[in-house]
């Protein structure tokens, strides 16, 4: 029972507490798993869509995710991921010059979620990495949209 009990102090102070809707209040997180060029597997027709993402400083990393059609560019967005005030959140800006932030409410050392309960899509993302595979995930209500990536040069 002492083992378990100092197992469980161990796990709160190596992950820090949550605070759900709030983001993260801990300053040791890596999103290092992001870093690199990434292609998704599930496009639609002609389309091509890429991420590619950056660590910029051990508080910030950035990232551009766009969309190829027949070499044309249909989409692009800018990414952010940036600790301000011991919280994490994910900036994402696009046909909007200013950022919609979406506050990091949980995240391990493989995934993380996000979410803007006022942003009208989505309202969530969720981005996870397993297996050398990078899944992005946007959703709202009943509406989901997965993003699967592989790496690319």
């Amino acid at each position: 029972m002492r083992a378990l009990l100092h197992f469980v102090i161990f796990m709160v102070f190596s992950f820090g507490i949550q605070e759900e809707g709030r983001g993260q209040e801990i300053s040791t997180v890596s999103f290092d798993w992001l870093s690199g060029n990434w292609q998704r597997t599930n496009d639609e027709g002609l389309n091509q869509t890429f991420e590619s993402w950056k660590k910029n400083s051990a508080m910030e990393y950035s990232g551009v995710g766009y969309t190829l059609n027949s070499g044309d560019t249909i989409f692009k967005e800018n990414l952010r991921i940036v600790q301000k005030n011991d919280k994490w959140n994910l900036e994402v800006s696009g046909e909007n010059e200013i950022p919609v932030v979406f506050p990091i409410i949980n995240f391990n050392s493989h995934s993380f979620t996000a979410e803007n309960k006022l942003n009208e899509f989505p309202k969530k993302i969720f981005y996870s990495f397993k297996e050398g595979r990078l899944t992005a995930t946007i959703s709202a209500g009943d509406t989901e949209i997965p993003f699967y990536f592989i790496k690319s040069r």
